[in-house]
């Protein structure tokens, strides 16, 4: 998995085929990497989520995509499709602090940062308009 770019391995770990342990060592290669990109971080995130992976296995992995994710994820204003990434992140991190109880503070400053740049989005969508 080390071979894989950033995107390559968030691609690969939505794949359907993936198995939940799949999923997590593509998520320990990317946390490992100092200048992960925010977009695969996520997408790691949504993986889990999808798979309804909320255990003592995926806690420390969705704790530390938030820490890892939340100073970097005014990355995805750069893609067109940075609502939809932003909606799936909020939408799996929710879920996952529902499921599980010491999420809650790892993943505030993440749901911080992704109203934050979502208030840029929009004001920069009704600029445009």
């Amino acid at each position: 998995l080390g071979e894989k770019s950033d995107a390559e391995l968030g691609l690969w770990c939505l794949a359907p085929v993936r198995t939940e342990t799949e999923i997590i060592e593509g998520a320990k290669t990317l946390i490992s990497r100092s200048d992960a990109d925010a977009l695969a971080l996520v997408m790691i995130a949504w993986s889990l989520s999808a798979k309804r992976a909320f255990n003592q296995n995926t806690t420390q992995i969705f704790a530390a995509i938030a820490e890892k994710a939340a100073p970097i994820i005014h990355q995805l204003t750069k893609s067109p499709r940075g609502p939809e990434a932003l909606t799936n992140t909020a939408r799996a991190f929710a879920v996952a602090v529902s499921e599980i109880d010491s999420l809650v503070l790892p993943s505030a400053a993440l749901f911080s940062a992704i109203v934050t740049t979502s208030a840029t989005l929009r004001e920069k969508f009704l600029s445009d308009q």
